[in-house]
């Protein structure tokens, strides 16, 4: 499995055999038909299962305003 990131959606495929995650919404504009999430891999054993988690579009705004003003303070701090 490759996990992948930069373009703001999710889309999971296989290309040459092999699988792939794009995972790239938890924070950025989105791409249109987009939503915020993050990605599970939960292993056990040999077994490798992978979710998707849908966030609530005002968690995601909070979370981001919550970082946007950790990031001022260390800023203002220097």
């Amino acid at each position: 499995m490759i996990f992948s990131s930069h373009i703001s959606s999710y889309f999971r495929g296989v290309w040459q055999k092999t699988p792939y995650i794009i995972t790239g919404g938890a924070g950025a504009p989105l791409k249109e038909n987009s939503f915020y999430h993050y990605i599970k891999v939960i292993v056990d054993g040999d077994k490798i299962e992978y979710k998707v988690v849908k966030l609530d579009v005002k968690t995601v705004g909070m979370w981001l305003d919550e970082m946007r003003d950790e990031i001022m303070k260390k800023v203002e701090a220097h």
